[in-house]
């Protein structure tokens, strides 16, 4: 993911010219400010225009503006200390009531108003196209172009998805709240809201619908920890917001453009000191590889057979020397007795090589959940078959044959008995 644009190097410089402007009214964009009465109720309808509002996964609120148009607040979506888009936004929930989304979406692209938000609440807002329609069903809410130089107060509506509300997970509205002043491109607010309720619409209800005059964004709080309540709105503290006169061209054009294809991707005009920023779409996640049944010995085996790993190993060790020494007394006697009992030994050698390498691959891995337990098992059946098959061949061959082959074969009895103590006890 990564964000591109002419301006950076003046909206840099506008950042650092902003710190001052807005420091000193400590500012910041999580708590927020309840004036006398908490004056917010719940929503819990579906209609229009509340069908709009979402809940992005970043924890903001989100408000649909187009078919596939989100509006926010760009410190909801990108974050200045890697230069990126939030790794915690990969959704938006519409309509969220008790949990419960009536249509969610990704994002696939946005435009921010800056790359310091937190130093430059005058632009921070943000555009975010989604790659699914959500607008014809939802409905979008219209955006007005108020700068607010005139007409103050204004009386406002606010909705958005407080932390204090169900634990953010049912939206609320101040209706008749106001909008009181201007100051240095912000506006400040008097309407009652806490932590999430960043990049909630600031609106208006006119004869053609309901028009969005703003987002709120941050607060004022002069240091004081949240949650802050005051008797009465002051311009000390004061919830802030971000006039629609900063991102209603955006809007208005993006509308023109991306807004009209059915599929995202369409080339968009480029804007003056806006930033482009592109998501990378998530990849599905692998799903999961049925598992075998399990029986109870198996599980048994599985828990501890990667402690005696060392001990598999010598006895693969031991089968080759008895191999070997079989090999000696049957080359030197030619007898068919001992070319039959030395061919068994290396068949059944053979034929295990494969639970050898399962066992070794066990070991290492630990027996991962995900390991074939049911195919060690059969293994281990499976030599068990064969040492007693090759211990009657043994028992059949000369004396000398059986005493030349019973210092390793007690080896080898010895390393599977301590197996089977280990792993294999019913």
């Amino acid at each position: 993911m990564i964000w591109t644009s002419k301006a950076t190097v003046s909206i840099m410089t506008l950042g650092f010219l902003m710190v001052f402007l807005t420091t000193c009214g400590k500012n910041s964009s999580q708590p927020k400010n309840i004036f006398g009465q908490d004056d917010r109720r719940w929503i819990t309808s579906t209609e229009y225009p509340y069908s709009a509002l979402g809940k992005l996964d970043s924890g903001c609120t989100g408000t649909l503006v187009g078919k596939r148009l989100l509006l926010t607040a760009a410190h909801c979506i990108f974050d200045p200390g890697t230069q990126r888009p939030r790794t915690n936004f990969t959704k938006f929930s519409a309509n969220l009531i008790n949990g419960q989304s009536a249509g969610e979406a990704q994002p696939f692209r946005a435009w921010i108003g800056s790359i310091q938000p937190e130093q430059q609440r005058a632009t921070d807002w943000a555009i975010v196209e989604l790659r699914q329609n959500l607008g014809d069903r939802q409905g979008f809410l219209g955006v007005g172009a108020n700068d607010f130089q005139h007409g103050l107060p204004l009386a406002v509506n606010l909705m958005g998805y407080s932390a204090d509300i169900n634990g953010g997970l049912t939206a609320g509205i101040h209706s008749n709240c106001h909008v009181q002043k201007l100051a240095e491109g912000r506006i400040l607010h008097d309407c009652d809201a806490t932590a999430g309720i960043s990049g909630a619409p600031i609106f208006v209800q006119e004869a053609i619908g309901p028009m969005i005059e703003g987002i709120s964004v941050s607060e004022f709080r002069q240091n004081l920890p949240p949650p802050v309540t005051r008797d009465t709105w002051s311009e000390e503290f004061s919830n802030v917001g971000v006039p629609s006169s900063a991102f209603s061209d955006v809007v208005r054009q993006l509308r023109a453009t991306v807004d009209t294809s059915s599929e995202g991707g369409v080339a968009a005009p480029t804007f003056a000191n806006v930033v482009v920023l592109d998501f990378v779409q998530p990849q599905p996640q692998p799903q999961p590889q049925p598992q075998p049944l399990i029986s109870f010995e198996q599980m048994k085996i599985a828990s501890v057979l990667w402690t005696t790993l060392a001990a598999i190993q010598q006895i693969n060790a031991v089968l080759n020397v008895d191999a070997s020494d079989l090999r000696n007394v049957a080359t030197g006697r030619n007898s068919s007795e001992f070319n039959s009992a030395n061919s068994y030994l290396q068949d059944c050698i053979n034929n295990n090589n494969t639970t050898w390498n399962n066992f070794q691959v066990a070991g290492d891995r630990g027996l991962s959940t995900n390991f074939n337990t049911w195919l060690l098992y059969n293994g281990y059946l499976s030599l068990k078959t064969g040492q007693k098959n090759l211990l009657q061949v043994i028992s059949t061959l000369p004396l000398e044959v059986q005493q030349s082959a019973a210092l390793s074969l007690t080896k080898m009895e010895d390393h599977i008995r301590s197996m089977e103590q280990n792993i294999f006890t019913r």
